[in-house]
């Protein structure tokens, strides 16, 4: 997954991973997950998504990063925000609180950079290929070291019908990538219908499963 292959998603509007509403798993676990509402939450690889203002209505500060500028001016647009643009090192920040977004590469966001207690993983790790997942696990707590609890929401599915984006993360997987820094309970597994068009034309099955990270 290249930068150029984003690009040309929000260019062209195929972003089948934007919901138009908010995801049901997060207006279920995520009142007892972070009571905390003074508490910032990071929304790695947010797009445009609504999850943000939800997040916002609980009474976070919520700091998301997004690699395409597009994404990022619609969300800010579409709810008549006025943010701040500030260039930080490699990255821009656009500004407009309770909503902070870096737009550019995640992987290059600096050291301890990203103050936030509480985690909401809904579309970051199922973007990626498996050969860079463990990095981006790795930097999670090396660009946010004060994280603490998170929500995190996979896919599983035989990549055989279908080759992804979005990804097929398997449990044990995501134990190996998170188990070093969070303890991991699994909180859900169902399948779930909500699934790009290719996926539907193919009939491949797929199963939304939904974890709960608490830092050791």
């Amino acid at each position: 997954m290249t930068r150029t292959h984003w690009h040309d998603r929000w260019e062209t509007g195929r972003i089948n991973f934007h919901k138009a509403d908010f995801n049901p798993n997060l207006l279920q676990y995520w009142p007892d997950l972070c009571p905390n509402s003074e508490a910032s939450t990071f929304v790695p690889l947010c797009g445009k998504s609504l999850d943000l203002l939800y997040l916002a209505q609980q009474g976070h500060n919520v700091i998301g990063c997004e690699l395409v500028e597009l994404g990022i001016k619609a969300f800010f647009e579409e709810n008549k925000l006025s943010p701040q643009i500030t260039q930080i090192d490699e990255l821009n920040r656009w500004q407009d609180l309770p909503f902070t977004v870096y737009q550019g590469d995640y992987f290059k966001i600096p050291a301890s950079s990203i103050d936030a207690e509480y985690l909401y993983d809904r579309a970051a790790l199922i973007a990626l290929p498996k050969e860079i997942r463990a990095q981006y696990t790795k930097d999670l707590t090396r660009i946010a070291p004060n994280l603490k609890t998170g929500l995190l929401i996979t896919l599983e599915y035989d990549q055989a019908q279908y080759d992804g984006p979005p990804f097929s993360v398997p449990e044990n997987e995501v134990f190996e990538l998170f188990g070093s820094e969070f303890h991991i309970e699994v909180l859900a597994r169902h399948v779930t219908s909500d699934k790009p068009p290719v996926m539907r034309e193919n009939d491949v099955e797929l199963i939304e499963v939904v974890y709960k990270l608490k830092r050791k």
